[in-house]
Parts: structure tokens; C-alpha cells; sequence
């Protein structure tokens, strides 16, 4: 007897609800790719998959990942904004925050993951280059062959300036500053739930009425081991989510430095803001077309999927294996701490440019919009190195 295959409706999958953009047209045969694919997948594992291998799927499947595909993600006309796409600002705040360290070690190189567009690589180039202080190298470490061509594209005219090599892997034998914007929010996490009787389980997809729907089942050991290791308790009837992959990441993309700093920026928090009670259903978010929302099951592999970063998560991971914390910060400290912003001249401009940048400094630096969401964590491998802008406000207490 054939078994029987739990059907998905592309309607219902791609059918976004009222406020979201509807999908393009030109992605019918793409939206019917991907909904075979995951039928197929779910079906084969007894209708569940794990919310970290639907991520998985959704935005790294070779041919059909969000990230691995050509749909377009970034600036006004993508899907979200990052820091260096609003504003050159933040990429020459980095550079005139590192320049002091490149000065005093000029065989040092740059690595960028995850470089999107190239923006933030074309900013801090530039800026770089004024300030005298450029790399040996400025290297991308890209995963989508896409966005490298992109990169290519846009850097080819900075050659000129500096070394520029692009990488599909770790680098080797390095020595240097790796960066690292709204990465580590991309990393694949579980996604798990505590009832009042603190029994826990593991979240995860299923299909049902020709719809993919959140089921939870028994969590396996991995999920309870890295639950149990985590420095609070997680509160009862609870919802959350927890990267196990921060480590071996971590551990990757360092094993071949020999001396580093790493300089992470993203959305996040301290554990014990991370699974605060108030938070009780994560913090988890999408975002299609500038529209930011919370259902992941819908849009798959056309949509982002993200969630906010434990910064306490990723420094436990940094000294297990040998490496040390000597900075954590807002990231409104870290670009005023830079100075850029202060040695602006307004005087020099017009009106419409002093408008366009008075606007981005508010975006970058104020709490309410990314000042204090966004934090900034510098790790050290083999370095005793301290970047001065991350000296205006150590938040290392916090974590």
C-alpha cells in the first residue's frame, strides 16, 4: 500500500495575510520548488521537522534557501535595512574605531562574514583608506554566490586600493580583525517549550490541513543537555529559542587565526533579559519586503528568518574555547566612541544633506530606534588588544 503524503497548499503557504506585499508572480515555479521540497522533507520524518531544520531549510537549502538563492534581501527595494545599507556613517565609525589597531599591526588583514551587498566593505574601505590605515587584505566570507557576485561587482573599483579576496570558507592563518554585522542572528536555533510542570519539548513544524502548523514533542537529549547548561531557569509555561550551533560556528570560523580580534554587532540582549518572563514567546521575527512580523509558516525560503542574539550565550562559547571577552557594549556607545561622528561637518553641506544625515546618526545612535537594541561584543583569540570606542560603556556586568 502507497503510503499517503500529507499535502501542502501553495495558496495557503504563500498567500501572505492582510499588511504583507503579496508575492511576486514571477516566483510561481520557485513557491511550487519549495513547497514539494518541504512536503517531501516533513512527509519522510513522520510529518515533524524541527524548527531549526525548517530554518535550515528555509534560508540555506543549496538550490531554494533564502540565502542561497537570487531573490533580492537588502536596502529600500529588499526585504530589511542593515546599518551600513542606511548610512555610510556606521562603516566609517567602524573604521576610524579599528584604525588605531590596523596602525600598530599593518600586516593585519580584514575578514568580513557575511558581507550582504558589500556596503559596509565599501565604507570602511574608503574610510580607511583617508584615514591611512588600511589592511593588508580586506576579505569576504560569503556563503550565497549570489551576493559575492554582488560584491565583486561593487568592490571591483577599491582593488586598486587594497588586496580584496573573496572566500567561501574560513580563512587560514590569520591574523587580524574579523567583523561580523547582523550575522549571527542568521544562525539556525531550536525553538522549545517549558509547561507549568517544567516538563520540556522540543518545537517543531507539521502539516495538517494542507497548512504547516507548530507541534511540540519530547525534547531530544541535545536540546535538554544545552537547556540545562544555560545560567538561569527557564520560566513554566514558556516559549523561547536557543542557538546550538554558536559554538562549532564559533569554533569554525576561528580555528584558523592566530591572532584575532572579532568584532560581532547585532539585535540581543543578556540571557537573563533573553528569557526574562515578560518574554514568553521568544523573539523570534521575519521580515519580507520592509514588513517585519512573527509567523515563520508562512513565506518559507522567501522570507528572513531571524532571531535576537544571547550575547551571554556567545561569550560562554568564546571562553570555552580559550578566547577572552575584553568589551561589551550599545552600539550608540561604540560609533560615538569611534569620534567620526563628532568630527562631521554640517557647515560643509546642504540642507537636503544635513537633513539625509542628522536622520541616519538619530537611526543609528538613539535607544528607541537601533542605539540600544543593538549591541557590540569584542572577543579576543591569541590578543590582548582593546578597541578604544568599545571603552565608553562596558556592559560585560550584564551578561
Amino acid at each position: 500500500m502507497t503510503k499517503t503524503i500529507n499535502k501542502l497548499s501553495i495558496q495557503h503557504l504563500f498567500t501572505p495575510p492582510p499588511g504583507l506585499p503579496n508575492v511576486a508572480s514571477s516566483l510561481g515555479h520557485h513557491t511550487q520548488d519549495i513547497t514539494e521540497a518541504l512536503e517531501i522533507r516533513i512527509t519522510k520524518n513522520n510529518n515533524f521537522m524541527s524548527f531549526a531544520e525548517y530554518m535550515q531549510f528555509c534560508l540555506y537549502h543549496s538550490q531554494l534557501g533564502y540565502y542561497s538563492g537570487g531573490l533580492h534581501k537588502f536596502g529600500p527595494d529588499g526585504d530589511f535595512t542593515t546599518a551600513p545599507e542606511i548610512s555610510p556613517l556606521f562603516g566609517e565609525c567602524i573604521a576610524k574605531a579599528i584604525a588605531p589597531l590596523l596602525l600598530n599591526h599593518p600586516e593585519w588583514s580584514i575578514c568580513e562574514l557575511g558581507p550582504g551587498r558589500g556596503a559596509l566593505a565599501e565604507s570602511i574601505i574608503k574610510h580607511l583608506a583617508r584615514l591611512n590605515a588600511l589592511p593588508q587584505s580586506y576579505q569576504l566570507l560569503e556563503v550565497s554566490a549570489s551576493l559575492s557576485d554582488l560584491q565583486q561587482t561593487r568592490l571591483k573599483p577599491l582593488n586598486k586600493l587594497v588586496e580584496i579576496k573573496h572566500l567561501q570558507q574560513a580563512p587560514e592563518n590569520f591574523k587580524g580583525i574579523i567583523l561580523g554585522n547582523e550575522v549571527i542572528d542568521a544562525l539556525v536555533v531550536e525553538r522549545f517549550y517549558v509547561n507549568d510542570e517544567c516538563e520540556l519539548f522540543q518545537i517543531g513544524v507539521s502539516i495538517q490541513n494542507e497548512k504547516l502548523v507548530e507541534v511540540a514533542q519530547a525534547a531530544p537529549a541535545y536540546l535538554v543537555e544545552a537547556i540545562q547548561n544555560l545560567d538561569i531557569d527557564i520560566p513554566k509555561n514558556f516559549r523561547s529559542e536557543i542557538c546550538c550551533q554558536l559554538k562549532p560556528w564559533l569554533q569554525n570560523i576561528t580555528q584558523g587565526c592566530k591572532e584575532a580580534i572579532l568584532l560581532f554587532s547585532d539585535y540581543g540582549f543578556s540571557q537573563r533579559e533573553y528569557y526574562s518572563p515578560e518574554r514568553n514567546d521568544g523573539t523570534l521575527r521575519c521580515h519580507y519586503r520592509q514588513h517585519a512580523h512573527n509567523n515563520a509558516l508562512i513565506l518559507p525560503a522567501i522570507q528572513d528568518i531571524t532571531a535576537w542574539v544571547d550575547f551571554t550565550a556567545l561569550g560562554n562559547a568564546a571562553l570555552e574555547l580559550g578566547m577572552e571577552i575584553p568589551a561589551y557594549s550599545t552600539q550608540a556607545h561604540v560609533l560615538l566612541g569611534s569620534g567620526h561622528l563628532q568630527d562631521i561637518d554640517f557647515e560643509a553641506m546642504n540642507e537636503v544633506q544635513r537633513f539625509q544625515t542628522s536622520k541616519a546618526i538619530q537611526t543609528l545612535t538613539l535607544p528607541a530606534n537601533m542605539g540600544e537594541r543593538f549591541r557590540f561584543m569584542q572577543l579576543n583569540k591569541n590578543c590582548d588588544e582593546l578597541i578604544p570606542a568599545m571603552q565608553l560603556r562596558d556592559l560585560r556586568h550584564q551578561l
